[in-house]
């Protein structure tokens, strides 16, 4: 897997590793999980960054599952299969302390709102070339880091753009 540079938003570039994605999920699981679950498995179930405002005709959803990781939640973890006839060069996968999105031709984009923030620096990506699997994992983001991050970037009046 590798690291994923950037400040709050970050993408991700994609390798193969070959002998798993790390989690233990496999295709087979990642899709039957996908299908079983209610406002995971489909793109714009996901909770507010779904399909606002945009309208993507007849593109298939993209399938997933996100994984929380450890008790209490260290990480999260965005599981996509691709489909048949995607290539994992033709893959995008961005975060931000917010979400996950993924883009790939020929499907609707998926957004994957999260419960809490998740730091985009220090999330990596990987591809498991046995299962066909994206997955991205990124580590929760304490509040407090929150604030701090933003407290960075400084504040600006109405209408400024920094």
């Amino acid at each position: 897997a590798s690291g994923l540079p950037g400040a709050m938003a970050s993408q991700a570039t994609i390798s193969g590793a070959g002998g798993g994605s790390g989690a233990g999920a496999t295709g087979a699981d990642v899709a039957a999980a996908a299908a079983a679950t209610t406002g995971l498995g489909r793109s714009g179930e996901s909770g507010g960054l779904g399909r606002v405002g945009i309208s993507f005709g007849k593109l298939p959803e993209v399938q997933h599952v996100v994984e929380y990781v450890n008790v209490p939640v260290t990480d999260v973890a965005v599981h996509v299969p691709l489909p048949e006839g995607v290539k994992v060069s033709q893959v995008r996968v961005c975060v931000v302390m917010e979400g996950v999105t993924v883009d790939m031709p020929g499907h609707q984009p998926l957004r994957v709102q999260l419960p809490f923030a998740v730091n985009g620096d220090e999330a990596a990506a990987g591809y498991d070339e046995v299962t066909r699997t994206v997955t991205l994992r990124a580590p929760y983001m304490a509040y407090a880091a929150v604030l701090e991050a933003h407290g960075k970037v400084g504040t600006h009046a109405v209408g400024e753009v920094k």
